[in-house]
């Protein structure tokens, strides 16, 4: 699948809309292919919520900032 790179200036305050609409395809494909092989679309939806905020946190962890503001601020991994 094809993913466009980002058309805005770092900073600005559409670009990580931007991304959520290039990711979008692509993250529905996975979540798909998760409940085809028979996990339902709840524990899809758990699991690629706490991939993401673990990404955030390994990405902090190494001192990577967020890229923008906002990134990150949601709680993840509640049930």
């Amino acid at each position: 699948m094809q993913i466009d790179g980002p058309r805005r200036p770092e900073g600005h305050p559409d670009r990580v809309l931007d991304c959520e609409m290039m990711l979008e395809g692509a993250f529905r494909q996975l979540a798909d292919t998760g409940e085809r092989a028979g996990w339902t679309g709840d524990e899809v939806a758990q699991a690629l919520l706490r991939l993401a905020q673990a990404h955030i946190e390994g990405r902090r962890a190494d001192g990577e900032s967020s890229g923008a503001s906002g990134a990150g601020s949601f709680a993840a991994g509640e049930e």
